[in-house]
């Protein structure tokens, strides 16, 4: 749903499902993928790292998320 929700533009409301579900499931590293996902294709890159960075605090050797950071580092989103 947060997905369907991002992908249309509506990225308060996106955001706020991937909280809900952090509230569940908060050492799910698919929440920080996903917020950094919607943050970064909203144009909100600092949020997206953040989101990112803790991601890999969770999960440090997840090369999908690295990947993600150093792109968004480097300028590549």
């Amino acid at each position: 749903m947060a997905d369907a929700l991002a992908e249309s533009g509506k990225t308060e409301p996106a955001v706020a499902i991937v909280q809900l579900n952090m509230q569940q499931f908060p050492d799910l590293v698919w929440n920080y993928e996903e917020l950094g996902s919607i943050y970064s294709d909203a144009g909100d890159v600092e949020k997206a790292k953040a989101a990112l960075k803790k991601g890999l605090e969770l999960d440090p050797e997840n090369r999908r998320l690295q990947h993600m950071l150093q792109e968004l580092t480097e300028g590549k989103n």
